[in-house]
């Protein structure tokens, strides 16, 4: 049988639970529903379907941006981007993810006499620190990449790790803001 989110939710309610999170998650399946409404079945308020057709594509294109970022959960063999950046950076390729990113050698900054600091060969060393939360996927995610490639040792470190009961009560705070 089909248990609707609203009846789970007030049970666990009535029972002392905490539902914020599932109160917020409920709102972001709405607006990620509205978006898949076409413009031209919602007759416009006071606006006109330009606008409205530029609402719904704007939440379409948040709530999408959201599902990625949930799909980069579920890993597999994939690489997620930390890793990727991690990869280009520690072997010294070109990648329009990187191009603002600056490396630190010390060994870059020392002049030897009559030429010009390079980097030639690649990085074994890497320190990765995510300002924010940092998590457990990314950090076995790199370790993996290790794994792959030996001769690397990556050091992972964030301002904060999020495990599942932090991150559920992030989402009970938004819940409660919303």
């Amino acid at each position: 049988a089909v248990v609707s989110t609203q009846s789970t939710g007030d049970a666990l309610e009535e029972i002392g639970c905490n539902v914020g999170c599932i109160k917020h998650l409920s709102k972001l399946k709405k607006v990620a529903s509205l978006a898949t409404v076409g413009a031209s079945a919602i007759q416009p308020a006071g606006g006109s379907y330009s606008s409205m057709s530029n609402m719904f594509k704007y939440v379409k294109q948040s709530s999408k941006f959201m599902m990625d970022g949930v799909k980069n959960l579920v890993v597999g063999h994939r690489k997620l981007p930390v890793t990727r950046i991690v990869d280009c950076l520690a072997e010294l390729r070109q990648s329009p993810e990187t191009d603002s990113y600056m490396t630190l050698d010390p060994k870059v900054f020392k002049k030897v006499e009559g030429m010009t600091p390079s980097v030639k060969s690649t990085f074994s060393d890497v320190y990765v620190f995510v300002v924010g939360g940092g998590n457990y996927v990314e950090y076995q995610n790199l370790m993996a990449y290790v794994e792959q490639h030996p001769g690397k040792r990556i050091v992972y470190g964030s301002s904060e790790i999020l495990d599942s009961s932090n991150f559920l009560d992030q989402l009970n705070q938004l819940g409660e803001m919303t």
